[in-house]
C-alpha cells in the first residue's frame, strides 16, 4: 500500500546504550501523493540512508527490528552480508526479490 508524502519537519537525534538513530525529517502522508526510492546508502552495520523521489532523506537503523523478531527468515538479515544485499527495486527497497521489504509510508516516516 503506497500512499504519498507531504512536507518535514526537522527532528533530532535520539540515542539509547547500543546505538543512535539520526531522525532528520518526520514526514506524514497526503493521501494523494506518490513517492518512490531514488538511492539507498548503506551505513555499517545496519543503517540504510535513503533518499526518496520528492527530494526527502531518511536514516533508518533496522538493528531493533531484526533483533526483536522471532522469524528465522527475518532474523538471517543480522547477518551483516545478507543485510547489506539490498537493492532499489521499482522504487522501493528490496532484499532477495521480497524476502524482506517494508512499507513505503514507514520507510518514508522513520517507522519501522
Amino acid at each position: 500500500m503506497d500512499r504519498l508524502f507531504c512536507s518535514a519537519q526537522k527532528g533530532g537525534i535520539r540515542a539509547d546504550k547500543r546505538k543512535a538513530v539520526m531522525i532528520e525529517h518526520q514526514q506524514t502522508l497526503a493521501e494523494d501523493a506518490v513517492v518512490s526510492i531514488i538511492e539507498a546508502e548503506y551505513i555499517p552495520p545496519y543503517t540504510i540512508r535513503l533518499r526518496f523521489s520528492d527530494g526527502a532523506e531518511q536514516s533508518l537503523n533496522f538493528f531493533s527490528f531484526l533483533e526483536k523478531s522471532y522469524h528465522p527468515d527475518i532474523r538471517k538479515y543480522l547477518n551483516t552480508k545478507l543485510f547489506r544485499g539490498f537493492s532499489i527495486s521499482e522504487g522501493r527497497l528490496d532484499w532477495n526479490n521480497y524476502d524482506l521489504c517494508f512499507s513505503m509510508q514507514d520507510l518514508y516516516e522513520g517507522k519501522i
